[in-house]
């Protein structure tokens, strides 16, 4: 999926912070977050020296039984929101598990056929009958991170991928897929009436005290000489951004922009069984669901996969990374959560899901370390 970076400027073409006082997760309380360690201080310039540079990292922040007790800044304004990358298809994913909450969807057993009826003409008699947790395991083919979709022209980005994917045929090997997890926005739309930001701010980011205030959705044209330079200069400047395909479907793979703060609040609902203030937001069903290691990968890091999140068993931890180093690592045993965000440049090759990531979770699980026993 193409993201709204200098990347997509290229592509398209033809060819891209917590509040200002320190909070706990839930409340502000006004009291600041206690310095690193010199264990975490030697820890970080031994990371990111792999690295050549802690210039990408703009924030950490580390909460432990619903409170903050670790955060930095690096070059970074306190309200600054970043690209989360494809941390986006995981908010996808909840999104999905709000709507099964609430009715909308009847479970990860329905198919596209039924999920997806206004794009049934697009549908073919194989992929009509993949399920959505094909989809959110990565299991159903769509393209795979390296590969393409033709959104030349096209108004339809769902359509286009379900196009897309009828002409590779079936497999069932896991592959991580944006596409794929747009095709999932687009069964939030269908499903809800209603756009995935407009679902989101009212389901899951108003009710987590996500502030959504000014945010940017537009939609990308279709037109691949467009000048995306204006919307490019929107999207960084805003206070919170999730673009949209030319049809009004956010972009469910990637390019999603929250605060670190904001990543901080999702991986806490997710420690907290799906609740906020004792209020449910999701259910803690779907947690469970969600971090559970249904499917194998390929991975070290997360050598299984829930719906939206990697699972690592033997280190006790769930999840989710986007290029480039960005990440929420959740670790029930110390209920704490830790939330790393990063900002590299497209053409970096550190962006890759090797050092950078790899750092990037050394560093995570040095901070959990560090943590006292739950």
């Amino acid at each position: 999926m193409a993201r709204l970076d200098r990347r997509i400027l290229l592509r398209i073409a033809g060819a891209g912070m917590a509040v200002a006082c320190a909070c706990a997760v839930t409340a502000c309380v006004g009291t600041p977050a206690p310095g690193p360690s010199e264990l975490i201080d030697a820890e970080l310039e031994k990371v990111f020296a792999v690295v050549q540079g802690e210039e990408a990292v703009r924030a950490i922040l580390v909460s432990q039984h619903g409170d903050l007790v670790f955060e930095e800044y690096r070059d970074a304004a306190a309200d600054e929101a970043w690209d989360v990358r494809e941390i986006t298809a995981t908010v996808t994913s909840t999104l999905v598990g709000i709507a099964i909450d609430e009715g909308l969807i009847e479970g990860v057993d329905v198919t596209l056929d039924e999920a997806l009826p206004a794009h049934r003409d697009v549908l073919t008699p194989e992929t009509e009958s993949l399920t959505l947790h094909e989809l959110m395991t990565h299991t159903a083919n769509f393209p795979a991170r390296g590969e393409t979709v033709d959104f030349d022209e096209k108004t339809d980005w769902v359509g286009a991928v379900l196009e897309d994917r009828a002409a590779r045929g079936p497999g069932d090997e896991y592959g991580v897929s944006d596409e794929g997890a747009h095709v999932l926005a687009g069964v939030v739309a269908e499903s809800t009436g209603m756009s995935p930001l407009t679902y989101a701010r009212q389901k899951l980011f108003d009710p987590i005290g996500i502030d959504t205030e000014g945010a940017w959705q537009k939609s990308l044209p279709p037109d691949v000489d467009a000048d995306l330079g204006d919307l490019l200069r929107e999207y960084e400047n805003a206070p919170i951004a999730w673009p949209a395909d030319p049809s009004g479907v956010n972009i469910g793979g990637d390019s999603l922009r929250l605060r670190p703060t904001d990543l901080l609040r999702l991986g806490q609902l997710f420690l907290d069984d799906g609740h906020w203030n004792d209020q449910p937001v999701v259910s803690a069903e779907w947690v469970s669901q969600a971090t559970w290691p249904i499917v194998e990968t390929r991975s070290a890091i997360s050598p299984f996969v829930g719906y939206g999140w990697g699972v690592n068993d033997e280190a006790g931890i769930f999840l989710t990374r986007g290029t480039g180093g960005t990440v929420i690592v959740v670790h029930p045993e110390k209920d704490a959560v830790v939330v790393i965000a990063s900002e590299i440049a497209s053409d970096d090759p550190r962006g890759s899901w090797g050092v950078m990531t790899v750092s990037v979770l050394a560093l995570a699980m040095a901070l959990v370390n560090e943590l006292p026993a739950g």
